[in-house]
């Protein structure tokens, strides 16, 4: 009989691989990168482009980014700032953003 042992925290002792922090991490970073825990007054999210991208991060790209609502994003900036994005959804819809320190609606595409 196999009998998993783990520390006080929770945490498993299986190295290198931690679930809890590597996954978290992942999540941290897309935190990061886009939120989507604002809504408008009719209820519907707004998502915030690089919410809070580290200052050492100028130039990047993330793609396949998921939003609360069932939207998709991908996105490049540079200088700290979105140089290109685009929002998918499977119901093509209006969506709130957040771009740059602009707020504005934009068409979300069909994938």
């Amino acid at each position: 009989m196999l009998v998993a042992r783990g520390a006080p925290n929770l945490f498993c002792l299986h190295a290198p691989f931690q679930i809890d922090g590597n996954f978290g991490g992942c999540a941290a970073i897309a935190e990061m990168l886009i939120q989507s825990q604002e809504l408008t007054p009719d209820g519907k999210p707004i998502l915030r482009l690089l919410a809070a991208l580290p200052k050492t991060w100028t130039t990047g790209s993330a793609q396949g980014l998921r939003a609360r609502g069932n939207y998709t994003v991908d996105l490049q900036w540079r200088d700290g700032k979105v140089t290109d994005y685009r929002i998918t959804a499977a119901q093509p819809r209006p969506v709130t953003i957040v771009l740059n320190g602009e707020t504005k609606t934009v068409p979300a595409q069909r994938p």
